[in-house]
Order: structure tokens, then C-alpha cells, then sequence
């Protein structure tokens, strides 16, 4: 089941975040970072229900004239690759925005959303697996604060309770070698139930660089 999702992207190359990102890096956009963990680790074609939030900066669409020509690039690439990525995203089935609602017609009241804005949250009823993931992809301003929001978010998370039945998987989910570096320094966020994990353009490549790797479906 596909939700409906309108979007139009910024006509504008000049918008968007203009300060340095992973600087001399070419990283995988967010969005498609976001597709490429669904693809590999929770296809709704094994039977998960996937729920994935695209923010408006991730397809271009917010931030301030680009300063330099790496920002302008990335914003080309952001502009090109993340409609792509969101159409992908639909195609598979997953359900991109407007999460309350979907939820809602997916489990009614036998499950309960997931407090916070997630990334991801990929729910699979038969083997009653619930992830919830945080994603960074290339990006401007400062990433390995972005990094370091988002393993907050999933620290907050692994505090809450875990829904009756289920069990809570919780990944850090980032893209580039650069940034594989700043997550590998959190690797005591394994103890409390984190896994990082870092995505490569091929599936072989993907790292696990701290916590326990998401068992694949059979």
C-alpha cells in the first residue's frame, strides 16, 4: 500500500544551506540514504511496514544562497537525486509522510506510534520487530553535530518503553567514510541497545561499526 505524497521542489539552485559539509567528500544524499537502508534492511516486500519522513531541507527546498561551489553541487545532486529517491521510496510501498495517519489505518489501537519526529520506523507484525532508525546523508552546516542530534534522538528513544511484544532495534544510520569516523567515538551507545551502521553505494559494502547488526529476513 503506497500513502499519496506531493511534493514540489525549489526552482531556485540558490536556496538551501550554504556552509561546508564533510568538505572534499561527494556523500550520499539523505533521501537516498533513507531508500537504501529500506531497500537492504527492511523491504515492505519482506513483510515490514515502513513509515519514512522526509524533511523539506532534504529535498532542497529550504536554506540560504550557496556560498561556494561544493555547496552548489550538493544542492544539484540534493535537487536531481531526491524525487528520484522519494518516488523509489512509494514504488516499494513505503509510506512517506502524513505518518499519524497511516499508522493509525496500519494498527488502529494494537500498536502505539513511536514518540518523535523518526526518520524511519519500520514495523514488521509477523516476527514483531519495531526499528526505528536515524539517518544523516551529506550534508551542509556542521554533520557531525547533526550526527550527534540524531544518536541523541535514539538515546531518548531507547529510554522509552519498548512496545508490549516487540522487540526495539535501534540504528544510526550515516553515509560517508568521513562521518564513519565521528560515529565510530560513540560506540558505548552500544550498551544501551544502539547499533551504527554505516551505507555504502553497494549492499557488500555496508559497515556495522558498533552495536549488534539487523538480522535479515529469511
Amino acid at each position: 500500500m503506497v500513502l499519496g505524497y506531493e511534493r514540489r521542489v525549489a526552482a531556485d539552485p540558490q536556496r538551501e544551506t550554504s556552509t561546508r559539509g564533510w568538505a572534499g567528500q561527494t556523500g550520499m544524499i539523505q533521501a537516498m540514504v533513507k531508500l537504501r537502508f529500506v531497500e537492504r534492511y527492511c523491504s515492505p516486500a519482506e513483510g515490514w511496514r515502513v513509515f519514512v519522513d522526509i524533511d523539506p531541507s532534504e529535498e532542497g527546498r529550504t536554506g540560504s544562497p550557496r556560498l561556494c561551489q561544493e555547496s552548489r553541487d550538493r544542492l544539484k545532486r540534493t535537487l536531481e537525486q531526491a524525487p528520484r529517491a522519494i518516488r523509489s521510496l512509494m514504488e516499494l510501498g513505503v509510506f512517506v509522510g502524513k505518518r499519524k495517519g497511516a499508522w493509525q489505518r496500519c494498527f488502529g489501537s494494537t500498536l502505539g506510534l513511536p514518540k518523535g519526529d523518526r526518520d524511519v520506523i519500520a514495523v514488521h507484525p509477523d516476527t514483531r520487530r519495531l526499528l526505528i532508525a536515524e539517518v544523516e546523508g551529506d550534508s551542509g552546516g556542521q554533520p557531525e553535530g547533526k550526527i550527534y542530534k540524531a544518536l541523541g534522538q535514539l538515546v531518548v528513544a531507547a529510554g522509552e518503553p519498548s512496545p508490549s511484544g516487540y522487540r526495539r532495534e535501534l540504528i544510526l544510520v550515516i553515509s560517508g567514510d568521513r562521518a564513519e569516523r565521528h560515529i565510530a567515538r560513540a560506540s558505548a551507545s552500544a550498551g544501551i541497545g544502539i547499533a551504527g551502521l554505516v551505507i555504502a553505494d553497494r549492499e557488500a559494502q555496508d559497515r556495522w561499526v558498533f552495536g549488534v547488526p539487523l538480522a535479515r529476513m529469511d
